[in-house]
């Protein structure tokens, strides 16, 4: 691996970094206030310096990569202070978006910049990645995609039913693998760039089959998300239910449920009549 410049490593790893980091922020925290957005800049900070360090004695990807990874498990539980699994998902999910953006848009990349060195334009060329992931941070806040009331990242451990200890589990160990697979790729991609070698129709497909691949996890992990927290909750007795509906509601909530109830009772009461 080439070793980058400072230069470099300011306009190329700090919005790479710090878009990562606000994406897993926003997906477990509804708002960003002030004090949020310098914890996420002190982050980019503190794992961009950890990437300089590494990057010094790793040469592979995939190493640099899984180092790299458990930085952010560190800035979110440490400095923005997420719970364990919760800053394990946010790991895990900012660099999955990091590959993802880089998988999609390296070959075109390298094939637009045709003879020319691409450590040397860097930073045009990281362009279009940093462009994709912004399109990814877009799209879970238009679409309002959050999980910070999810309790299979929120609640207690041992309180977790074992279906949802297994989402949890295996959640991890596909996005490792995931990143993995996507780090083997880039590292195939660059060698086969240095080495002025012609990009075959077989990296070609490895390209759209890893990109299909990382899309069909990202949606498929979404849905088990979900899909645990609504039989979680389609589990529960009506009481139960209405009790959940209390604790999160407020003053005005509760004047608007007793007014319904009311209404039910009279209709009731009529009914009998």
């Amino acid at each position: 691996m080439e070793l980058m410049k400072i230069r470099d490593m300011l306009l190329v790893g700090f919005p790479e970094i710090f878009l990562g980091l606000l994406f897993g922020y926003k997906l477990l925290r509804k708002e960003l206030q002030r004090k949020g957005l310098f914890h996420i800049i002190f982050s980019t900070i503190f794992i961009l310096s950890i990437a300089a360090i590494v990057r010094n004695y790793f040469k592979d990807i995939v190493t640099i990569t899984l180092i790299n990874t458990m930085s952010y498990f560190i800035a979110y539980k440490i400095i923005l202070k997420f719970n364990i699994r919760q800053a394990v998902f946010a790991a895990a999910i900012s660099m999955f978006t990091i590959v993802l953006a880089e998988n999609a848009t390296l070959l075109p990349t390298l094939s637009a910049l045709g003879t020319k060195n691409f450590f040397d334009t860097r930073i045009i060329g990281s362009i279009p990645t940093r462009l994709m992931q912004f399109m990814f941070l877009l799209f879970i806040i238009h679409f309002k995609i959050n999980f910070e009331k999810s309790a299979i990242f929120k609640g207690n451990w041992k309180y977790l039913s074992r279906a949802q200890r297994i989402t949890v589990t295996l959640f991890l160990f596909l996005s490792i693998v995931t990143i993995d697979f996507a780090c083997n790729y880039t590292e195939l991609v660059i060698k086969n760039y240095i080495n002025h070698q012609p990009i075959s129709i077989s990296i070609t497909k490895i390209m759209i089959e890893n990109i299909i691949f990382m899309l069909v996890a990202l949606i498929l992990l979404n849905r088990t998300i979900y899909y645990e927290d609504f039989k979680d909750f389609a589990l529960k007795t009506p009481i139960e239910l209405f009790q959940m509906m209390l604790k999160k509601s407020n003053q005005e909530d509760m004047k608007q449920y007793k007014a319904l109830l009311d209404k039910y009772m009279n209709e009731g009461k009529e009914e009998k009549k």
